[in-house]
């Protein structure tokens, strides 16, 4: 188990939470561009919540689109080193940025003193245990959050019957920055056994690795 636990401690460290915090500060630096475009999303969007003009909607539309890139940039500058030489493997994984995040994960161990003694077998091993012994009861867990969602959406749909134009435009406004920071907290918050399933594909290419680099010796 203790060779389990510190691939899991290794692997919580190669988060998307990591990725946004070091898309803010590529490089050790702070992303200027980036911090200035964020700030100005929060001017926006507290003009809109107390003026509710069209005009402000606009613009906000206009700096979720520009805080995006300036997103994807600083992700691009802060892991320039890993797209210079696996950029074929980063774009076939690019779904929630999975190969990144092993990347990550695999530095961390290198970087980690305790790297030695561990097994990767063993860890394997207890994922297997835990993915065949798992107890979690997925169906009550998706009848609560599919009966909050309807809640909320028969809620939001009785004040947009209600609403002008211009409260239309802030809630839609609001919408896109929710999907926005919604697609970072569902891939960052995810179940149990999904993230054994990641951890266990990281250790079996991380294994594949280093059988490949001891036979290059």
């Amino acid at each position: 188990m203790d060779s389990f636990l510190f691939f899991w401690e290794m692997y919580a460290k190669a988060s998307f939470w990591r990725i946004l915090i070091d898309s803010y500060r590529p490089e050790g630096r702070l992303n200027l561009g980036l911090f200035i475009c964020s700030i100005l999303l929060l001017v926006i969007l507290a003009a809109l919540s107390f003026i509710g003009r069209d005009l402000y909607s606009n613009i906000g539309f206009v700096f979720v689109a520009v805080w995006g890139y300036w997103l994807w940039r600083g992700m691009r500058r802060a892991y320039s080193h890993y797209y210079r030489e696996y950029p074929e493997r980063l774009s076939y994984y690019r779904y929630e940025r999975q190969y990144l995040r092993y990347l990550i994960f695999r530095d961390e161990i290198l970087e980690d003193n305790r790297r030695n003694g561990v097994s990767i077998a063993d860890a394997i091993a207890h994922i297997d245990t835990d993915l065949d012994t798992e107890v979690t009861d997925l169906f009550k867990v998706s009848i609560f959050v599919t009966l909050i969602i309807s809640v909320f959406s028969a809620l939001l749909g009785s004040l947009t019957a209600k609403w002008g134009s211009p409260y239309i435009v802030l809630f839609l406004y609001l919408v896109v920055i929710l999907v926005l920071i919604g697609g970072v907290i569902i891939g960052s918050v995810r179940s149990k056994r999904i993230r054994l399933i990641e951890l266990k594909r990281y250790l079996i290419w991380l294994q594949r690795e280093n059988t490949l680099t001891s036979a290059s010796r």
